[in-house]
C-alpha cells in the first residue's frame, strides 16, 4: 500500500495493532466462555457417609485427594460413593469427570406395548426345562413349487446342464412376523 501523507501513514500502524488486540481478546473470551459452558471436570466438597450419591450422570476419572483409593469405591454408571474405610475428617473434596448419559435410565425410542403385543423375543421365549416347541414353527408356513435339474447331450457331444427353481413362500414365521416371497432361478 501506498500513503501520500506522513499522517495516515502514522495512524495505519497504531490503528491495526489495536484492531489486532481487540479481535484478539474478543476470541479468548469466547473460547474461555464455551470451555466453561461444557467443560466436564468437576469439583465438590462432600459430607463423608455411608454410601452418598455424588451426581445425576455417570461420572469418570474420580479421586480423592489425600484418601487412599483403598478406602472407598465408586459406581461410576449409577455415580454413587461407598465407603471401604471411612476417613476421620467430616467432609472431603471429590473431583472427577461427568459424563452426558445417565446410564441407570432407560432410553427407548418407542413404548414396547405400543409396537405390538407380540414380540419376536420376548421375555418369557426361553423357559429352562420347558417344552420342545421349535422356535420358529414351520407348520404355519405354506411353501409349493418345484426343483429341477437336466442334462442334455447335443450332436457335436456337446454336454449341457440345466437348473430350476420355482419357490413360493407365504405364512408366519412366528406371531408377528409375516413371509410372503415368489423366488426363481433358472441357471444353463
Amino acid at each position: 500500500m501506498q500513503f501520500k501523507s506522513k499522517f495516515s501513514k502514522s495512524l495505519f500502524r497504531p490503528l491495526l495493532y489495536f484492531l489486532c488486540f481487540l479481535l484478539g481478546t474478543a476470541y479468548t473470551a469466547g473460547a474461555q466462555g464455551l470451555l466453561q459452558e461444557y467443560a466436564n471436570q468437576r469439583q465438590k466438597k462432600i459430607p463423608v457417609r455411608d454410601s452418598l450419591k455424588i451426581d445425576s450422570v455417570a461420572i469418570s476419572s474420580f479421586s480423592i485427594p489425600g484418601i487412599n483409593p483403598s478406602d472407598y469405591r465408586i459406581s461410576p454408571y449409577a455415580a454413587v460413593l461407598y465407603w471401604n474405610k471411612r476417613p476421620q475428617q467430616d467432609s472431603v473434596t471429590v473431583r472427577y469427570r461427568a459424563l452426558a448419559l445417565d446410564f441407570t435410565k432407560v432410553y427407548r425410542n418407542k413404548n414396547r406395548s405400543v409396537v405390538d403385543s407380540n414380540y419376536f423375543f420376548s421375555s418369557s421365549a426361553y423357559r429352562q426345562g420347558g417344552s420342545s416347541n421349535r422356535f420358529v414353527d414351520y407348520d404355519q408356513v405354506e411353501m409349493n413349487g418345484s426343483y429341477g435339474r437336466s442334462i442334455s447331450l447335443g450332436n457335436n457331444q456337446d454336454v449341457v446342464s440345466n437348473s430350476n427353481l420355482n419357490l413360493q413362500v407365504n405364512g408366519y414365521l412366528i406371531d408377528s412376523i409375516k413371509v410372503e416371497a415368489a423366488i426363481t432361478d433358472n441357471t444353463i
